[in-house]
């Protein structure tokens, strides 16, 4: 994808009652939720993809104790933050100027760890993993370097190795785990894809579509399948946050509208009524042919 453009421009539209599905974790408590409904959506918010903190005394705690043996710590979440934040107040860590360089995947995360008291010596670009290592690589070089990398248990392997490609020693720790397709929102779900006007539908992650497509009937063959709640997603838009994302709403076969410019609540809200016919969208170029069921998300 290239370029910057209004996503899919159908004719401007009222909402006129029209809905919007969120799927982050965050459900009903979200920022986007209400600045959706602040633009006049309906909105169901349905987590399909929760996350938990791993148990204190485990790897991470370990590592963090060690935290001094380390030339950098790269946080890629918000939430990877928050369980970086919690091991080093379990093991009574205090970060001192001789603490290693951290470096964050995207905005949030480096908002997140400077409100948690952390120097951000990097920050990529763009909010995806491949970005990341040109911008330490501009710092120094990594060859020899001692990385840490507190991560989400269902983490994509892109990152980890790309670092070890550059000569970065990584040690990987699970910071927090991942739950794709909770079932305590199938239910929530349903009554979603029962809304006859349900237009869109956001995912800020690869796990929250994998999450979804579980909820709703479960892939078969690598495709949503044909029948029942899998058939509704077929005929239903999708927004994402970023190229990961999106790839991953392609290898499933569903409909790629929009993708939102940069990684923030902004750029999504955007995207969102762009998709809808309903205003601008500074949203990523799209293709209106899906790709191919066999593209592996980043």
């Amino acid at each position: 994808m290239s370029g910057r453009s209004v996503a899919r421009s159908p004719r401007r539209q009222p909402l006129a009652g029209r809905a919007a599905l969120v799927t982050r974790p965050a459900g009903a408590t979200d920022p986007l939720v209400a600045r959706l409904e602040g633009a006049g959506l309906r909105v169901h918010a349905v987590p399909t993809v929760l996350t938990r903190q791993v148990p204190p005394g485990g790897e991470l705690d370990l590592a963090v104790a060690q935290l001094e043996r380390f030339d950098w710590v790269v946080v890629t979440s918000v939430v990877g933050v928050a369980a970086l934040r919690s091991a080093l107040e379990r093991v009574g860590h205090a970060v001192t100027s001789g603490a290693p360089r951290s470096a964050a995947v995207g905005p949030a995360t480096a908002r997140a760890l400077r409100e948690a008291g952390l120097a951000v010596d990097v920050e990529a670009p763009e909010a995806t993993g491949r970005g990341l290592l040109p911008a330490l690589q501009r710092v120094e070089a990594l060859a020899g370097k001692r990385v840490l990398l507190p991560r989400a248990s269902a983490a994509s392997s892109e990152l980890p190795a790309l670092l070890r490609e550059a000569g970065a020693d990584v040690r990987e720790v699970v910071a927090y785990e991942t739950v794709e397709g909770p079932q305590s929102s199938r239910e929530a779900l349903r009554a979603a894809l029962a809304d006859p006007l349900l237009g869109v539908i956001v995912v800020a992650s690869g796990s929250a579509v994998r999450g979804l497509v579980a909820l709703a009937d479960g892939p078969v063959a690598g495709q949503v399948s044909e029948r029942g709640q899998s058939a509704r997603l077929r005929a239903l838009p999708f927004v994402s946050i970023g190229p990961s994302t999106s790839a991953e709403v392609r290898r499933f076969g569903l409909d790629l509208a929009a993708e939102a410019a940069a990684p923030t609540v902004d750029a999504l809200v955007d995207a969102v009524l762009g998709a809808l016919g309903t205003a601008p969208a500074d949203a990523r170029t799209l293709p209106t042919v899906a790709a191919s069921a066999t593209e592996v998300p980043s």
